[in-house]
């Protein structure tokens, strides 16, 4: 048997990054996958807004969970969003958008 989380681990570089979930369908918020140790994400507005960070070291096995929130904890609007992934390897840019 194959498992979702069996397809997502923790990599040397970004290359395979990519965001899953919609946390107003099913979930805690939007996951980062297949990133390597020591990866930070900002989130910006499409306006070029920083809304969040999420540190480095809160993920683990390869994943970095954003609760969708801003940085002064409301839960942003329905939209696009621009999360940047910074680690030692580089920067990956990723678009996410967020349903209700």
């Amino acid at each position: 048997n194959i498992t979702i989380s069996s397809l997502f681990s923790l990599r040397n570089d970004l290359t395979q990054a990519g965001a899953l979930g919609n946390p107003y369908r099913n979930g805690d918020g939007i996951e980062f996958v297949n990133i390597m140790e020591g990866t930070s994400a900002s989130i910006y507005s499409i306006a070029g807004k920083c809304l969040a960070t999420v540190p480095a070291g809160t993920g683990t096995e390869g994943r970095l969970l954003w609760n969708v929130r801003a940085k002064d904890g409301a839960k942003v609007a329905p939209g696009v969003y621009v999360c940047v992934l910074k680690s030692s390897w580089g920067t990956k840019v990723l678009k996410v958008m967020v349903l209700r």
